[in-house]
């Protein structure tokens, strides 16, 4: 009998995430593919994204928990429930009675459930996050007393909802397919029992895929994140510090003068999820290359970045150096990110305002190879593509299941 696979997903799904998700390794290993698309009940500011429709996958829309329930309760070994949406500990105290019915319906599953974590970079520490807050509330005062208030008489009101939301029963998971750490996931849907699998983040899998050129051109590749109009801050209805022209002429004032210092041509990777033709025109007529950010940077002498991003780890893979800018006008938890960047990975921040010329910035071995282990893939795991190690565990696993 084939076997189940179904994939939960908390956004629409994209023609990206079809081939970045492996269906085609799973289905070639006798998998049936199912998409699970419950985006409408757990972030529903995620359907006003563009999307470009994947070309083989029609994900089941599921718009209530009833669907949801039924769905579920349809499910018995040995299909595998693969969970990329609600594992962040924040989904429960953001949404508590969403949450709560989401893994009340889950603990119910009566096969395997797994979880996906794509990839991970340095997080802020608690004194960072509590730091952004108070410098928020200092620049405008006039929220402290608003905004603090509203909190504290939603927390009062809510301590015996959150008390039960707690008590509510969540599945322990089966396995967890990661790269390097599964801290990222709820830590209350993981068990004695669940076995982590570390392969390598998701992206690595370009690395995989792209030849290394003998002679580095000279190119330098520039990581588009979109800035103010990344779909994220629509999705969980994030105010950007500034808006998207002048974040423009600040990127562009930043990449003016790396190629005035450097002499190298730039060329603009796109953010995979940006829709085909509408970068161009906030490069200042640079080149911009839609799809093919691995292979770019495999090309270059340089990789130069303004927000962070998890694809600072191909950079660190392909052994390129790197720069990052910054500006007091870019988003606080950003530029702590790219500061945290910078001192992990001995590599320049820049302040986009700087008139002094940029020198090419060389490798520290030792500050990329501590960066692999942390964040991209830890020594000794396989060295092949993700979707082929997360096949081979179901195939294990189900011979376990039927010779104990």
């Amino acid at each position: 009998m084939a076997i189940r696979y179904i994939m939960v997903v908390e956004s629409p799904l994209t023609r990206r995430d079809e081939a970045r998700l492996g269906f085609e390794v799973l289905h070639r290993r006798g998998l049936e593919i199912e998409v699970w698309d419950v985006s409408r009940l757990v972030l529903p500011n995620a359907n006003m994204q563009w999307v470009e429709a994947p070309e083989i996958t029609k994900p089941i829309l599921i718009e209530d928990f009833h669907r949801f329930e039924e769905l579920v309760n349809g499910l018995s070994f040995p299909n595998v429930l693969v969970l990329s949406a609600g594992l962040d500990k924040n989904f429960s105290r953001s949404r508590p009675e969403v949450a709560e019915e989401y893994w009340r319906i889950l603990a119910q599953a009566r096969c395997r459930i797994g979880a996906l974590v794509t990839g991970s970079f340095p997080a802020l520490n608690t004194s960072e996050s509590r730091g952004l807050v108070l410098r928020a509330l200092c620049r405008r005062p006039h929220l402290l007393v608003s905004r603090l208030g509203t909190r504290i008489v939603r927390d009062r009101a809510g301590e015996s909802k959150r008390a039960t939301a707690s008590s509510q029963p969540m599945p322990e998971l089966d396995f967890v397919w990661t790269g390097t750490t599964a801290a990222s996931i709820n830590p209350r849907l993981i068990g004695d029992t669940t076995r982590v699998v570390y392969v390598h983040t998701l992206d690595y899998d370009q690395v995989l895929a792209v030849p290394d050129p003998e002679v580095a051109e000279p190119l330098t590749t520039f990581i588009d994140c979109m800035g103010p109009s990344h779909p994220d801050y629509l999705t969980h209805s994030i105010h950007y510090s500034m808006p998207m022209a002048r974040y423009r002429n600040q990127i562009c004032q930043a990449l003016d003068l790396l190629e005035t210092s450097l002499g190298f041509r730039t060329v603009v990777a796109a953010h995979p999820r940006a829709e085909p033709g509408t970068m161009e025109a906030w490069y200042g007529g640079r080149e911009v290359r839609y799809r093919e950010t691995a292979a770019l940077i495999a090309r270059s002498s340089l990789t130069a970045m303004a927000d962070p991003s998890t694809a600072v780890g191909l950079a660190v893979a392909l052994r390129k150096p790197l720069v990052f800018f910054t500006s007091r006008h870019l988003q606080a938890e950003n530029r702590l990110l790219l500061r945290k960047f910078s001192h992990e990975l001995d590599a320049p921040l820049i302040r986009i305002k700087s008139k002094r010329p940029i020198r090419l910035p060389s490798v520290n071995p030792v500050a990329y190879a501590r960066y692999m282990e942390r964040y991209v893939k830890r020594p000794g795991t396989p060295s092949k593509a993700f979707w082929e190690v997360a096949a081979d565990d179901i195939v294990r696993a189900q011979r376990v299941q039927r010779n104990p």
